[in-house]
C-alpha cells in the first residue's frame, strides 16, 4: 500500500502526437543534436584564434543541463569511492552516478570547443575557455539539495529560453526530472530531509543560475487551490500550435484522476487517492478556465490502472505544458512536484534519467 508523503513546493525532438495520451513512447533526441559549435567551427583557417563562439540561449540552455549533470557525476562518483565501510551507500551513489552519467550524455555533454588540454602544447595561446562545471556539495543531503534546486532553476528558465521547439523543450524538461526523482531517492535513501536540506543549501551552490524561492510548506494541499496556477497565461495567449498538446495534457490529468479514485484502498491510501485526484481535477478547472477546449471523453482511466501509469500520465501531461510554453507558467513546478511524487509513492518505477526513451543519432534506441 502506496502512503502519501509530504513534499515541498516552490513557485516559480517528434513531437508529442496523441498517441501520446496512451502512451509515452516519444524519442528523447537531445544526445546527437546539440548544435553546439567545435573547435572546427572556430578555429577553421585560424588556429591561433582564442576567442570562444557565442552560444545561443538554446544551446546555453543545453549546455547548463550538462554542466550540472556532471558536477552530480563527479560528486557522487567521488562519494561512492569513499564509501568503503558501506556497501549499501557504495551502491546507491553509484547508481546515482550512472544515472547522472546518462543524463550528461543525452543532453549533448559538455561544450568544450577547444578540446581537451592535456594533450596540446599550445594549451597555454587559448585564453578564453568555457566556465567549469562548479563545485557539487561534498555530503549527501547538500548534494541532494544541489541535484533537486538546480533542476528546479533550470526548469524555469527551460520554460522560457527561445529557440528550443516543443519537443525538444520537453526532452530537456524530463531530464531534468529525472535528476528531480534521482535527488529524491537519494535524500530517502539516506533519511535525508530534502525540503530542509534545499533550504539550507547556500544560493551560490548552484550558481550562476537564478536562485528560487524555497519553501518548506509540504504535502498534497500545497499544491491544490488558485494559487497552483498563479502566473497562468490568458486563453488569447493560447496559439494553434499548442492546442493539441494542452488538449492532451487537460485529457491525461483527468484520466489519471479517475485512476487515482479507482487505486483507493488497492494501490494507494484512501487519503492519499483523494487528495491527488482533487489536485488534478483542479489543474483541469485552470486548464479550461483559460481556454482549452474540453475534449475529455466521458470516462476515460489509464490503460495500466496502477499507481505506475498514474504517475506516468501525470508527469507526461507535466511535459505537454511545458512543451507547449503557453498554458502555465506553472508546468515547471508540477514536473518538480510530480517527479518527487513519483519517487515516493512508486520508487522502483521512477524515471531517474528520462521518461522518454532515449536514442542515439542513428534514431535506434539505446534501451
Amino acid at each position: 500500500m502506496h502512503r502519501f508523503l509530504a513534499l515541498p513546493h516552490t513557485s516559480t525532438w517528434t513531437k508529442m502526437c496523441a498517441a501520446l495520451c496512451a502512451s509515452a513512447g516519444v524519442a528523447l533526441g537531445l544526445g546527437g543534436c546539440t548544435g553546439l559549435p567545435t573547435a572546427a567551427d572556430s578555429i577553421a583557417g585560424t588556429p591561433d584564434a582564442v576567442e570562444l563562439s557565442t552560444l545561443s540561449p538554446a544551446q546555453t540552455m543545453r549546455d547548463s543541463v550538462a554542466r550540472s549533470e556532471a558536477a552530480t557525476v563527479e560528486r557522487a562518483a567521488q562519494m561512492a569511492r569513499a564509501a568503503t565501510e558501506c556497501a549499501t551507500c557504495a551502491t546507491m551513489l553509484s547508481s546515482v552516478t550512472q544515472d547522472a552519467e546518462a543524463r550528461l550524455a543525452a543532453s549533448g555533454g559538455l561544450w568544450e570547443p577547444w578540446g581537451d588540454f592535456s594533450d596540446r602544447e599550445d594549451a597555454e595561446s587559448f585564453v578564453e575557455v568555457p566556465a567549469q562545471i562548479g563545485q557539487a556539495p561534498y555530503t549527501v543531503g547538500p548534494l541532494a539539495a544541489f541535484m533537486l534546486r538546480s533542476a528546479r532553476e533550470q526548469l524555469d528558465e527551460l520554460a522560457q529560453v527561445e529557440g528550443l521547439t516543443g519537443p525538444e523543450r520537453e526532452a530537456l524538461a524530463s531530464l531534468l526530472a529525472g535528476r528531480v526523482a534521482s535527488a529524491q531517492l537519494l535524500a530517502d535513501g539516506f533519511a535525508v530531509d530534502l525540503a530542509t536540506a534545499v533550504a539550507d543549501l547556500p544560493e551560490s551552490a548552484t550558481s550562476p543560475a537564478a536562485p528560487v524561492e524555497n519553501s518548506r510548506a509540504s504535502g498534497i494541499d500545497q499544491m491544490s487551490g488558485a494559487d497552483q496556477m498563479s502566473g497562468i497565461l490568458s486563453s488569447e495567449q493560447l496559439d494553434d500550435d499548442s492546442e493539441s498538446t494542452t488538449e492532451s495534457a487537460l485529457v491525461l490529468f483527468d484520466c489519471a484522476r479517475t485512476s487515482a479514485l479507482s487505486l483507493g484502498g488497492q494501490g494507494l491510501e484512501h487519503d492519499t487517492a483523494s487528495a491527488l485526484a482533487t489536485l488534478l481535477n483542479d489543474r483541469v478547472k485552470r486548464l479550461l478556465e483559460v481556454g482549452v477546449e474540453d475534449t475529455r471523453p466521458l470516462r476515460c482511466t489509464t490503460p495500466q490502472g496502477t499507481v505506475e501509469g498514474v504517475l506516468r500520465d501525470i508527469l507526461t501531461a507535466d511535459l505537454l505544458l511545458v512543451g507547449s510554453r503557453t498554458a502555465s507558467l506553472q508546468a515547471p513546478a508540477y514536473i518538480s512536484y510530480d517527479a518527487q511524487l513519483w519517487a515516493q509513492l512508486d520508487p522502483v518505477s521512477a524515471p531517474t534519467v528520462s521518461l522518454l526513451p532515449i536514442v542515439e543519432e542513428n534514431g535506434e534506441p539505446q534501451s
